[in-house]
């Protein structure tokens, strides 16, 4: 048999600002398309009670010489889906729709030994 400690409860309540709440998803964008978070731009919009998200960015590609192939779509659709689940974690909101619009790719570049 267990036993816990009963909740109690504070008077008052917390309120995140907009600005902290665009920061904290445009963080978590940048984490997943693994870019600088002064490149990621955000709009949050109101989805039917949902948190829906807009992100514009450029995504960061390994070297296109390696032998893996790089596939563009896929990439922005594993981020999109890692970033809904990041916001929620982090914010305790119901995601809705994540858009996602690539403006560049950027590509990293293997450094060379002397």
């Amino acid at each position: 048999m267990s036993t816990s400690a009963p909740a109690t409860a504070v008077a008052g309540r917390t309120d995140v600002a907009a600005r902290a709440l665009e920061r904290t998803v445009a963080a978590a964008s940048a984490r997943h398309l693994r870019v600088p978070v002064r490149d990621v731009r955000i709009t949050l919009t109101d989805a039917a009670g949902l948190l829906g998200i807009t992100v514009v960015a450029p995504l960061r590609l390994p070297p296109l010489s390696g032998a893996g192939e790089v596939q563009l779509m896929k990439r922005g659709d594993d981020a999109r889906s890692d970033i809904r689940v990041d916001v929620e974690r982090l914010t305790g909101r119901k995601v809705g729709p994540v858009s996602l619009r690539l403006t560049r790719a950027v590509v990293l570049h293997e450094k060379r030994v002397k």
